[in-house]
């Protein structure tokens, strides 16, 4: 019985008579099926530290200074319609498995961006919700219906997502505390997707979500090496930093004042100058 089980989860049961009793080892579908499993386990392992890089980062610097709460609000709720649908409906694990272990990184992001941008209260309060969320919609007592709208929807907050992310970059001219192992991870995984959901599913609805979640975070993979140099962290930022003062000039060789006082007080010595009478006279 486990031998059969173990037979359902890496391959169709019709492939294992004729991969290993017929011997028919050029049996395309049956490897293509193989292989797409194997993919399958592999971003499931992935997702387990896939935001773990994300995570120490923010933590390190104390500030999430480059994310956009936006977007990753939006990625909350995609990973957590996935898990929801995936889970009522009995989808093999292998096929959603990652969106749960996601989730949960995406989860403790999204406390830290609330933690450091509006204080402890808010962040309970949101915690607090959140769980309560998850409690109904894995209890069973909501409609599979509902969860596949919800599921669905996850297709233009995808986009929106992305872009909003995509938007700040270009804002700030900066990926901020972006990681770029957390982004790398993630184009590997919605690639990766893409070849699953066309070998396992042939669902056209998932195929094009994973299609378009690769195009999003291929744009951040290419905002990430354009803005590589720009500074993210240790500078100052607030204006009150800079020097801008109008009573210096670090761009004047001279170093002249540009205060209205210093330069009347210049221009006053000037004429002093010019007015001392000649005492050799």
């Amino acid at each position: 019985m486990q031998s059969e089980n173990a037979q359902k989860i890496s391959y169709p049961i019709n492939c294992h008579p004729d991969l290993f009793a017929r011997n028919n080892f050029l049996n395309r579908e049956c490897w293509l099926f193989v292989l797409s499993k194997c993919l399958g386990y592999i971003i499931v392992l992935s997702s387990v530290v896939i935001k773990i890089p994300q995570i120490i980062k923010i933590v390190s610097v104390r500030s999430s200074e480059g994310l956009s709460i936006a977007s990753v609000l939006m990625d909350l709720y995609g990973h957590t319609a996935g898990v929801a649908y995936n889970f009522n409906t009995g989808l093999p694990f292998s096929s959603w498995g990652d969106s749960l272990f996601t989730g949960v990184q995406t989860v403790i992001i999204t406390a830290l961006l609330f933690y450091y941008s509006a204080g402890m209260p808010r962040t309970t309060t949101f915690l607090t919700l959140y769980c309560a969320t998850v409690a109904i919609l894995l209890s069973g007592y909501v409609p599979v219906n509902v969860l596949w709208t919800m599921n669905i929807l996850n297709l233009p907050l995808i986009v929106l997502s992305g872009g909003s992310q995509a938007s700040s970059n270009y804002r700030h001219s900066s990926t901020g505390q972006l990681s770029a192992v957390t982004v790398a991870l993630n184009l590997f995984g919605a690639l990766a997707r893409i070849f699953t959901s066309v070998v396992e599913t042939g669902d056209t609805a998932i195929i094009v979500t994973n299609v378009v979640a690769t195009v999003v975070t291929f744009i951040i993979v290419l905002q990430m090496w354009y803005y590589w140099d720009s500074p993210s962290q240790g500078t100052h930022t607030n204006p009150t930093y800079r020097h801008t003062s109008p009573t210096y000039s670090h761009t004047n060789p001279t170093h002249r004042h540009t205060d209205p006082k210093y330069r009347y007080t210049e221009q006053t010595h000037e004429q002093t100058e010019h007015t001392i009478p000649d005492t050799d006279e």
